[in-house]
């Protein structure tokens, strides 16, 4: 006897049984070609329709198609040609003949699943969400627990914008094949997109119980955390991710968000656990060592050279904050000069140099930087801001001040020192009763800075609140720095003194009085 697959002798040759079985053979085994060889021996529909499936499969759509027509004009094995034909249309984008044949095949069996599913997602291909809704739910009135129908369902419902149907659906998925994780993932995306948030940390938090191992629900989950600023969340997500997939890229994003929640030494534990840290590396551990006020370390640690373009102005301004927190402004305000002159596109060295001018008493010159900047960009909003502020502080100018912060406030409307300023400007004006409408949105948003702070504490002194003014200006003092409390000291002082004249005054009226 001659084995699959093998060139047959002379008996075999007459008989097309062998052709099509070792056909068969090859064709399992990945032998493709070899297939076609053997199906194109055998002159039978069946061997037409296992030819065209091989040449669909290998992207020769025309010779399929040919094949496929030859099948359903012989009348036999009609419905699979049917079937396949819809598919060759479909893979050449020709819709409307593969629904007509799809079509067919459903009209001819209203109950077959396959064809069912087939002509509804040819359907949706067209965007007739609304078709493919009436077949699916034609299906499902004799098989209302397939997952699959149910899903296809959940698809049209989201392309039709019926979100409640698209959860529904996508919620019997999950009761009847609850290890379908991509059904998790579009219903918590419905969630989404209804603010449902609550409905969609449950379901992430359901995925990866009933599967622990799903990257993308971990992933998801700890993106929501971070959406809602819940980062200690996101981070025991991630480490839990961690265990499933250690990868040093979610160690990375651990590392990164306990830097950003403030778990220094947490975040520095991995950091020095990498054997060759790189520039970026050096940058988060100087990084986490200022946010552990350890200065020093802070500065040797950091990078005084580097050739990523991006991270260079990361450096400095990094840098010039650490030399500000151990006092040392004039070397903090020399680095951002230097690098102001060399790398011109990092307009935050511009802001960062142009604010600490101003704050140390240099504000002419620190005008100059942001003059600089807007002509580069007339409508830099913080540039613009800052030359409004300069020139509020100063009192001049102060409708074109007031002008240029509003734009200013137009650009980033939810940024409570440009509210600041408009409220600032506003109490140069004269204009209180807004300033402080201004200045209690700034203080909503950064309620503990201690500008802002003394800034309310201003403006209520001018109104004659002297007694609230007094609180904004230790609240102020409470969250300043050593080296800008003297200005505090002596307007809390002023308060004090004069509240203490005012009692002394109370009393010598009220002795008085009792004389009389």
């Amino acid at each position: 006897t001659t084995a699959p697959g093998a060139n047959p002798g002379t008996h075999a040759s007459k008989n097309p049984l062998y052709y099509i079985v070792s056909a068969r053979y090859a064709q399992d085994n990945g032998d493709l070609k070899h297939a076609l060889k053997l199906y194109s021996q055998v002159d039978d529909p069946y061997a037409w329709l296992a030819e065209a499936r091989i040449y669909y499969v290998i992207g020769e759509s025309d010779k399929a198609l040919s094949l496929v027509e030859r099948v359903i004009k012989k009348g036999v094995y009609v419905d699979n040609g049917l079937e396949l034909r819809a598919e060759i249309h479909a893979s050449r984008r020709q819709w409307s003949e593969a629904i007509e044949d799809a079509t067919k095949l459903f009209e001819k069996h209203p109950d077959n699943r396959r064809y069912g599913l087939l002509l509804a997602n040819l359907k949706m291909c067209i965007s007739d969400f609304k078709g493919a809704r009436k077949i699916l739910e034609r299906l499902l009135n004799t098989c209302s627990d397939d997952p699959g129908i149910l899903y296809t369902l959940s698809r049209a419902c989201l392309g039709d914008k019926d979100f409640v149907c698209a959860m529904q659906a996508l919620k019997k998925v999950i009761k009847y094949q609850p290890d379908m994780g991509q059904a998790y993932m579009d219903l918590a995306k419905v969630q989404h997109i209804l603010g449902d948030m609550a409905g969609e940390e449950k379901t992430y938090r359901a995925l990866v119980a009933e599967l622990p191992g799903s990257t993308a629900g971990y992933i998801a989950l700890s993106d929501l955390y971070i959406r809602q600023k819940r980062y200690s969340d996101a981070i025991d997500t991630l480490k839990r991710l961690f265990k499933v997939k250690p990868a040093e890229e979610v160690k990375e994003k651990i590392m990164l968000l306990e830097l950003k929640e403030g778990k220094y030494k947490e975040a520095l534990e991995i950091l020095k656990a990498r054997k060759n840290p790189s520039d970026r590396d050096r940058y988060y551990m100087a990084f986490a060592y200022s946010g552990l006020s350890k200065w020093e370390k802070a500065l040797k640690v950091l990078p005084k050279k580097t050739s990523d373009s991006e991270l260079a102005c990361d450096l400095v301004l990094l840098r010039s904050s650490i030399l500000e927190s151990m006092d040392r402004t004039g070397d903090a305000i020399k680095e951002l000069e230097v690098a102001w002159g060399t790398q011109t596109a990092c307009k935050e060295i511009g802001y960062r140099l142009a604010n600490l001018l101003e704050s140390s008493g240099k504000g002419d010159k620190g005008l100059k930087v942001a003059e600089e900047i807007l002509k580069r960009n007339p409508k830099d909003p913080i540039a613009l801001n800052f030359v409004g502020y300069v020139w509020a502080d100063k009192g001049i100018r102060l409708e074109k001040a007031r002008e240029m912060i509003s734009a200013a406030l137009k650009a980033r409307p939810d940024d409570c020192f440009i509210m600041d300023s408009m409220a600032w400007v506003l109490f140069r004006l004269h204009r209180l009763e807004s300033s402080v409408h201004y200045m209690k949105m700034a203080l909503d948003r950064c309620g503990q800075d201690p500008v802002l702070n003394e800034h309310m504490g201003d403006i209520l002194s001018a109104m004659g609140k002297k007694s609230k003014a007094l609180d904004y200006y230790l609240k102020a003092w409470v969250n300043t720095g050593k080296s800008k409390k003297t200005g505090l000291n002596i307007k809390i002082n002023s308060l004090l003194e004069t509240f203490r004249r005012v009692n002394l005054k109370k009393q010598s009226l009220s002795g008085y009085s009792h004389e009389q």
